[in-house]
């Protein structure tokens, strides 16, 4: 077999591996960033109000599908901050 042959399944190879691998990569770093949002699940209701959010809005976050980034939704319906 020359090596033109071999470069079609080479390709093929690495769009399997970057169909299969890309997703897999985005659910491990949206599972990790749901363990960091459980930390604001510990701060005052006081605090959570000051950054614009409340414990249900961190609570339903980490409640949506791992193939969605958890804090880009949080971030989504979070209130803005009024200047003074």
């Amino acid at each position: 077999m020359s090596r033109t042959d071999a470069e079609p399944a080479v390709g093929k190879n690495r769009l399997l591996f970057r169909s299969f691998w890309l997703p897999l990569n985005a659910v491990i770093q949206n599972w990790r960033t749901r363990r960091q949002l459980r930390t604001l699940t510990e701060l005052e209701e006081s605090t959570l109000k000051d950054i614009g959010i409340t414990r249900g809005d961190v609570i339903w976050a980490m409640s949506l599908p791992l193939h969605l980034n958890a804090s880009a939704e949080l971030n989504k319906i979070s209130k803005p901050q009024r200047r003074r």
